[in-house]
């Protein structure tokens, strides 16, 4: 009976018992949930509809995979990597090394310009970032935070293959390349957010 009871209060109110003092003691729990990126559905808005109504502090920018393989997480950051050749038909992702060579030339051009725009990811890759974006900004809601994740730049570089099946990451001018892409949406999607929260 006493188990039972402790199970209950463990469950229902934030009251422990402790078998050092062998007394009960309250815990105050002071986090946020959120969730992870990641959901099945096929319709933005219903994925941005779920995430604020059950973690409406701290919503996570929704990435749907099933809704559009530019939504797969390796897919979302490619955009306007040298030499990327994106089938989405085949679900085929790799680099064309002879088309990234001729490319790598523009894409240092606008990264040390700063160019915030050549990195961002676009709606196409990103629906459920866009979606959830604009809903926050229709309905006025109050948040501490949005949750965004991103992939690394070894997990991508490893991924992501050439036109033989190897790693981009092992090409150095590639792996460079490859760092200063996942820094640079990071920029421009912190810019985003920051204009968002600074206007709500």
């Amino acid at each position: 009976m006493e188990t039972m009871l402790g199970i209950v209060l463990m469950i229902n109110c934030p009251i422990f018992w402790s078998k050092f003092n062998k007394t009960l003691f309250f815990m105050q729990f002071t986090g946020i949930p959120t969730t992870i990126g990641s959901l099945p559905h096929l319709n933005q808005q219903e994925a941005v509809e779920l995430i604020l109504k059950y973690t409406p502090q701290l919503p996570a920018w929704p990435q749907l995979p099933k809704k559009s393989f530019k939504e797969n997480m390796y897919v979302q950051f490619s955009e306007n990597f040298p030499g990327i050749i994106i089938n989405g038909q085949l679900q085929k992702i790799y680099v064309d090394s002879q088309k990234a060579f001729i490319e790598l030339e523009k894409f240092y051009e606008n990264y040390i310009a700063n160019n915030i725009d050549y990195f961002a990811i676009s709606e196409d890759y990103a629906n459920g970032f866009y979606k959830l974006l604009s809903q926050l900004a229709t309905y006025n809601l109050q948040f501490t935070g949005i949750k965004c994740q991103t992939i690394g730049p070894i997990t991508f570089g490893l991924a992501i293959k050439n036109e033989n099946g190897q790693p981009i990451f092992y090409d150095t001018q590639l792996q460079d390349a490859v760092i200063k892409l996942i820094i640079g949406p990071l920029n421009a999607r912190n810019i985003s957010l920051k204009g968002l929260i600074s206007g709500l």
